[in-house]
C-alpha cells in the first residue's frame, strides 16, 4: 500500500491563510506521522518551518491568485483574468511538478 499524501495548496493572501494551513498540517503530520506532507504555496518556506516541525516538501507555486490590486481599494479585473487563465492552462503540469513518492 502506498504512502498517504496530504496535498495542502495555500493561498498567499498575507500569511494568515499560511500560518492557520502550517498549524493544521503539522497538527495532521502529529497524529498520523505516515503521511508525506506536500505544502505548495509561494508564501516563503522559512514561515512555512516556523509552524511544522517535521519533514514536508516545499512547492512553490500559485494555484490561486485571488483578486489582483493596484491598491488597497482597486481590482484589477484584466490582470486578475490573465493570471487566472495562465494557472488553468498550466494546472496539471503544476500539480504534478514531482512525483509523489
Amino acid at each position: 500500500m502506498s504512502q498517504p499524501t496530504l496535498y495542502v495548496s495555500i493561498t498567499n493572501h498575507g500569511f494568515g491563510h499560511t500560518t492557520r494551513s502550517a498549524s493544521v498540517a503539522a497538527t495532521v503530520k502529529a497524529m498520523a506521522p505516515e503521511v508525506n506532507l506536500i505544502m505548495a504555496t509561494t508564501a516563503p518556506q522559512w514561515l512555512l518551518d516556523e509552524y511544522i516541525p517535521s519533514a514536508y516538501e516545499y512547492r512553490p507555486v500559485a494555484l490561486d491568485i485571488g483578486v489582483i490590486q493596484a491598491d488597497s481599494l482597486t481590482m484589477d479585473l484584466p490582470t486578475t483574468l490573465a493570471k487566472l487563465q495562465h494557472i488553468k492552462a498550466h494546472a496539471t503540469k503544476t500539480i504534478a511538478q514531482r512525483p509523489l513518492s
